[in-house]
């Protein structure tokens, strides 16, 4: 009976028409503002089929045909949709409308599905509204929000449920897709905060002539506006462009006055600067540079205590610069389609920061007790780079790339992460075990060594990430928070599995996975992961310590970073770090 209960469960997968993809308010307010999509499992004819809202009615005009797996969206206003990227094939509303107007209710409505003889094979109700033929509602709603039928194994779920539609991420209109490549590389730039972020990023900013495309959640360090500025004098015609978040989490009346400034001084110069909404996304928190034929990704805002001046203080936090025209071009390529997305404006003073009057700039940088400073390595390849894009990339825990690569261990895992959680949820009803945690705590429980660092709690009071460390250590992971003078926060989002690294922006929780604007890089060649694992170890045990020893390359001014004992690695690091 068993098997049979689990038959029963399991989701069924329909061979006739399904109602796949449903957005009925497009942000603002534009005529034809709604669109909906119908897919074939298997290849089918839909003259004769009709859309119904139990007032009007639309039928699809005769010889639309669909190839098996195919969705073909239905547009309100063709003009309007293109203008927010809509998901295409796409057909316009007006073409084959019977009697009476099809219009999907923004705050909830229901649709039906009908065959040739009427018959309703299929529906589907959101808002505050319910259908004959479905089983609840997905009741959140939102311009933009874009209702889409969950897949599993390729295959769309249909058991007329609204949990058929509960996706893991909450899809917006206009979302990408972009593809996923590896870069195959003859070196690679790495570098950490405090210790070496300021000097690397403002080397890569003043050694450029022709672009500097800067995507980050938060931009106030005046001594790096200073570099983009001295850079964009130097060149005239060099192609700065600028995005930032347009109102981060937590940002202050005196933050945001910063973030003008540098915003003004930005666009005084010719440069062009962006801000970005939360429409496609709830937050734009990824950390990338394009310099002219090189990517840099990090964890850190560009920030004083992201990236300091002075590395005696500052957040911890990794970074790695990707030299090449192809990774250069395919990251300009996709930047470039956000800043002309319909959530992305062009940046205005005045409506940005109505209150600012210039700025305070701080008289000095910080200083502090961080030490020995780590220099920055070049090591020499082939190495291979694959960037991970989300939501693109990790929207769907059960493809979770990262996970993924943790579950891949055969020998340890080093995490060094500001935020953990141990669950994951959305708005539209969708919710489950955190994969990236799960997948931590099954390779601890199968023996491979498991190491995690987190932040501290964030406030008086705040759990912080220990619920999430007490089940790791449950299931048999090291585990600690971060102590160590001259680190403010553990601001890192840094992950070693075996001799492959992960570094970028990506939280260690699915909302920022499936939510946010992300970037992250996996590394994987020669010294890569000892780097961060010399990093990782001198933070674990509080203390400040050198790359491994087996760490091959050239440091940014060309000293041989050869494999030495690890007494005279120390000396050499503490000798460098004092002339960078």
């Amino acid at each position: 009976m068993r098997w049979l209960l689990a038959l029963l469960l399991l989701p069924t997968v329909a061979a006739h028409p399904l109602l796949v993809g449903a957005v009925p308010d497009l942000p603002g307010s534009l005529p034809g503002d709604e669109g909906f999509a119908v897919g074939c499992p298997e290849a089918c004819d839909l003259t004769g089929w009709t859309l119904s809202d139990g007032e009007g009615t639309w039928a699809f005009p005769n010889g639309t045909r669909l190839d098996a797996g195919a969705t073909l969206w239905v547009a309100g206003d063709l003009a309007t949709w293109a203008s927010f990227k809509g998901f295409q094939p796409a057909i316009g509303l007006a073409s084959g409308r019977l009697s009476g107007d099809l219009i999907l209710a923004n705050g909830g409505d229901g649709i039906e599905l009908r065959d040739p003889t009427g018959h309703a094979v299929d529906a589907f109700a959101w808002g505050d509204k319910t259908v004959a033929g479905m089983s609840g509602a997905i009741a959140k709603t939102s311009p933009g929000l874009v209702y889409l039928r969950d897949r599993v194994g390729g295959a769309w779920v249909d058991t007329d449920r609204a949990a058929d539609w509960a996706t893991p991420r909450e899809h917006r209109i206009g979302e990408s897709s972009l593809d996923r490549p590896t870069f195959t590389v003859p070196s690679l730039t790495l570098y950490s905060s405090p210790d070496s972020s300021f000097g690397v990023l403002t080397a890569l900013v003043a050694g450029s002539s022709q672009r500097l495309h800067l995507h980050v959640y938060e931009l106030r360090s005046a001594a790096l506006v200073d570099a983009l500025v001295a850079a964009k004098t130097a060149h005239p015609a060099l192609d700065l462009q600028v995005l930032v978040d347009a109102d981060p989490v937590g940002q202050s009346a005196s933050e945001r006055h910063a973030t003008a400034d540098a915003l003004r001084r930005i666009t005084a110069l010719g440069g062009h600067a962006w801000l970005a909404g939360n429409g496609r996304y709830d937050d734009w928190h990824l950390k990338v540079l394009v310099a002219d034929e090189a990517v840099a990704v990090q964890s850190e805002n560009w920030v004083d205590s992201g990236v300091p001046e002075d590395p005696s203080t500052g957040n911890r936090g990794w970074g790695a610069v990707v030299p090449g025209a192809e990774a250069a071009g395919w990251f300009a390529s996709w930047m470039a389609a956000d800043r002309a997305s319909w959530d992305v404006q062009p940046f205005n003073l005045t409506r940005y920061d109505p209150l600012y009057s210039g700025w305070d700039r701080p008289a000095a940088p910080r200083t502090g007790a961080y030490g020995p400073r780590v220099p920055a390595v070049t090591l020499q390849g082939p190495l291979t780079v694959t960037p991970l894009v989300a939501p693109d990339h990790t929207q769907d825990p059960r493809a979770d790339p990262l996970a993924a690569l943790v579950t891949s261990a055969t020998t340890r895992v080093e995490a060094q992460q500001l935020d953990l959680a141990t669950g994951a949820k959305n708005g539209i009803g969708w919710s489950g075990p955190d994969p990236f945690l799960s997948s931590l705590e099954a390779s601890a429980r199968r023996g491979v060594t498991v190491r995690v660092q987190a932040a501290a709690p964030f406030a008086s009071g705040d759990a912080g990430n220990q619920p999430a460390l007490d089940e790791l250590a449950a299931a048999g992971a090291a585990t600690s928070v971060l102590d160590r003078a001259g680190i403010a926060t553990l601001h890192n989002k840094g992950l070693l599995v075996d001799d492959r690294v992960v570094l970028g922006s990506m939280n260690g929780n699915h909302h920022s996975r499936s939510a946010n604007r992300e970037v992250d890089l996996v590394l994987q060649g020669p010294g890569a992961a000892a780097f961060f694992r010399g990093l990782f170890d001198g933070d674990w045990e509080g203390r400040g310590a050198p790359p491994d020893a087996g760490v091959v390359g050239r440091d940014l001014h060309g000293i041989p970073a050869a494999p030495v004992p690890t007494l005279l690695v120390l000396l050499l690091v503490v000798a460098v770090g004092r002339r960078c």
